[in-house]
């Protein structure tokens, strides 16, 4: 037991003389070297020096020796990098990731640059910027919204509207000049002289609101006069159209003359282009020939006043309920040249069965709920049948019908006054577009009624709080 014990306590001071004794002869030990080098310095080394390298050398393995000893069960790293806390938190050993949760803890983010594989940018605190990145429609895209566009206006005539729809619209402002020349192509495919005014009045307002640029209209008009040899092929008069709406735009000030009058002479120049330039420019030197201009397509009616065209309007109607001549009436309705104002001719059409109903309602002494779907008026159906001809034909355009329709709901709590049962009624015949005609979507013949039902439910409110009187305590 005592011979055990001295062992152990003598082994501390063994293990260091024995590290001396290594440090000891590691510095008698002379390298391989040549003489002239390394074997020269350690022959020029004195006692002193050996002396005090074997000082040091003995103090540094003396700390190294305290370190290991003090150190060896510590988990944290001996490599100076780190936070000073234990290697992954404590929990450390081979063949694991450390506590639960704190995979993370293994690295050090703080280490972590924009050049490390492992750089997560979202750990810096630093001020971002989202910039908006609008993407522009391309050429294609953009030629198919202003076609809608563009056909739209010919129903509506309205210029503001399209002049709205350019500035909403995301292209760029190179492809703007498709609004002029996509306008020019459906005037040329168009039977109608109204069309053909309509666009020449879009041009103009165009240029007014500064949406067109005179730059644009003139690319409009080179690219048409370019591709003029193959347009004559579906459209005769195609040359002759291009000439005046050259020259309606010159009189408008969209156009400059010069545009004109530099091609006349001009060599470049040829063939339908050529016929077509020497038209505008006939045109604009003739006498008067800017007020002459104004009227160049004969068109106004879609300028005349309301009350003429639902003078017009009517009086149509009533012949035909004489006639039955659907040809007659539809050339008529061609002639006016107001397809825009086709609303009213439906609107028209529907107070009359509207009125029809309730005489033929209130001279058999029964309510005016199935009057219509019955088909017991002949006059009804007679307008009935001709509202799914010129809707269905395309005469009257779908939007054209819904808005007529629209007006009507709109009007049906005053009409229901002086029509009774006129909401019925109205109802009876929506059915009969919906499923028998199939003119009428259900969205829109839902939304409709919908708004017609509150509308009478107001009227409701709006008379029990007239006729309630306030009750004076004295």
């Amino acid at each position: 037991m005592s011979s055990s014990g001295a062992r152990g306590t003598q082994s501390k001071p063994l293990h260091k003389d024995r590290v001396k004794a290594r440090q000891q002869r590691r510095l008698e030990i002379v390298p391989t070297k040549p003489e002239n080098a390394s074997a020269a310095l350690v022959k020029n080394v004195n006692a002193p020096d050996i002396a005090r390298v074997t000082m040091d050398q003995n103090l540094r393995a003396e700390i190294l020796t305290d370190k290991r000893s003090t150190d060896r069960n510590v988990k944290r790293s001996r490599i100076g990098k780190g936070r000073g806390q234990a290697k992954k938190g404590g929990a450390g050993g081979k063949g694991t990731w450390g506590k639960p949760g704190t995979v993370d803890d293994l690295y050090d983010q703080s280490t972590f640059d924009e050049n490390d594989p492992n750089y997560d940018s979202e750990g810096e605190s630093k001020s971002v910027k989202i910039h908006t990145v609008e993407v522009l429609l391309s050429a294609d895209e953009a030629r198919d919204i202003i076609k809608n566009i563009l056909v739209e206006f010919l129903d509506h005539a309205d210029t503001d509207d399209v002049a709205d729809s350019a500035v909403e619209l995301n292209i760029s402002g190179d492809l703007m000049f498709m609004f002029a020349k996509e306008a020019l192509l459906l005037a040329l495919d168009s039977n109608s002289d109204s069309n053909r005014e309509l666009v020449s009045v879009l041009l103009s307002d165009l240029y007014g609101y500064s949406v067109l640029w005179m730059e644009d209209i003139e690319r409009s008009f080179t690219e048409l006069l370019g591709e003029l040899d193959d347009l004559v092929l579906d459209c005769p008069e195609a040359v002759n159209m291009v000439g005046k709406f050259m020259a309606r735009c010159v009189a408008d000030d969209c156009l400059p003359p010069k545009f004109i009058g530099s091609r006349v002479n001009s060599d470049t120049v040829t063939g339908k282009a050529k016929e077509a330039i020497m038209v505008a420019h006939g045109l604009i030197t003739m006498k008067h020939g800017l007020i002459v201009l104004d009227s160049i397509w004969n068109s106004e009616d879609y300028r005349k006043p309301v009350k003429h065209l639902k003078r017009k309007f009517k009086a149509m109607l009533t012949e035909y309920l004489d006639s039955l001549d659907y040809d007659n009436f539809v050339m008529s309705l061609h002639e006016l040249g107001v397809p825009h104002f086709h609303h009213e001719i439906v609107y028209e059409m529907l107070l009359k069965c509207l009125e029809e109903s309730s005489a033929f309602s209130a001279a058999n002494n029964s309510e005016a709920t199935c009057v219509v779907a019955s088909k017991e008026s002949e006059n009804v159906e007679t307008y009935l049948k001709l509202l799914q001809q010129l809707t269905t034909s395309g005469v009257v355009t779908i939007t054209q019908f819904e808005n007529g329709l629209k007006r009507v709901f709109e009007e049906i709590v005053d009409l229901a006054i002086d029509i009774p049962g006129a909401f019925q009624s109205l109802e009876s015949m929506c059915s009969r577009f919906q499923r028998e005609f199939q003119i009428l979507s259900p969205e829109v013949h839902l939304q409709l009624k919908t708004d017609a039902e509150q509308a009478f439910k107001d009227q409701e409110l709006a008379r029990l709080m007239k006729e309630s009187t306030p009750v004076v305590v004295s």
